[in-house]
C-alpha cells in the first residue's frame, strides 16, 4: 500500500493527525509491523521526517527541515547536504542554538530543489552576508501574492536574477 500525504491538501494539523491515524490503522490491518520497533520510537522517527514549524521565523519562512529530516527527504548523506549548503546550492540557516535548518520552500514534496536557486543566492549574497535576509526575500509575497520562490518554480529565473541584483545593491547601500 503506497499512500502519499500532501500536507497542503489538509485543512489543519488535526486533519493531518486523523489522516495519519487512519493510514496507520489500515497498515496495521494489512501488514505485520512488529519489525518497526516500539511505537514511541516509530512516532519519533515519523515526526523527525516532517518539516519543523516551531519557531518565530516559521510565519515568515514557513516550515524548515532539520539536517536529519533533509537526509530522509533527499536520501543523501550529511556530508552531501553540507557540501550543497557550502556551495550555495541550497539555503541553510543556523538557529540561535546553533542548529542547521533548511527552509522547506526550496524543495518540492519529492525533494527536488528549487530551480535556479543557486545563482539567485549568489546574487543576494553580494548585498548581504545574512542567509536569513535571503530567505525572507525569497519567501515574501509581492503585489501579485507570489514569492520569488514561487516565481522560480514558474521558470522566471531571469526576472528573479534581475530583482536579486537590485535587492543586493539596495542592501549594500550605506
Amino acid at each position: 500500500m503506497t499512500t502519499t500525504i500532501d500536507r497542503t491538501d489538509l485543512a489543519s494539523d488535526a486533519a493531518l493527525e486523523r489522516e495519519l491515524i487512519e493510514l496507520i490503522r489500515a497498515g496495521l490491518k494489512e501488514h505485520d509491523l512488529t519489525g518497526l520497533g516500539p511505537l514511541p520510537e516509530l512516532a519519533d522517527r515519523m515526526l523527525s521526517a516532517l518539516p519543523q514549524t516551531d519557531s518565530p521565523w516559521a510565519e515568515a519562512l514557513g516550515p524548515v527541515y532539520t539536517t536529519r529530516s533533509l537526509i530522509g527527504l533527499l536520501g543523501v548523506t550529511r556530508q552531501a547536504i553540507s557540501q550543497a549548503a557550502q556551495s550555495g546550492a541550497i539555503l541553510r540557516l543556523i538557529t540561535s542554538d546553533q542548529v542547521a535548518v533548511y527552509p522547506a520552500f526550496q524543495f518540492d514534496r519529492h525533494g527536488a530543489r528549487l530551480p535556479g536557486l543557486a545563482p539567485v543566492l549568489n546574487r543576494l549574497a553580494q548585498g548581504s552576508p545574512d542567509p536569513y535576509v535571503w530567505a525572507l526575500w525569497l519567501n515574501s509575497p509581492d503585489h501579485d501574492g507570489l514569492t520569488w520562490a514561487d516565481r522560480l518554480r514558474l521558470g522566471q529565473l531571469s526576472e528573479a536574477l534581475e530583482q536579486a541584483e537590485l535587492a543586493a545593491r539596495a542592501w549594500s547601500q550605506p
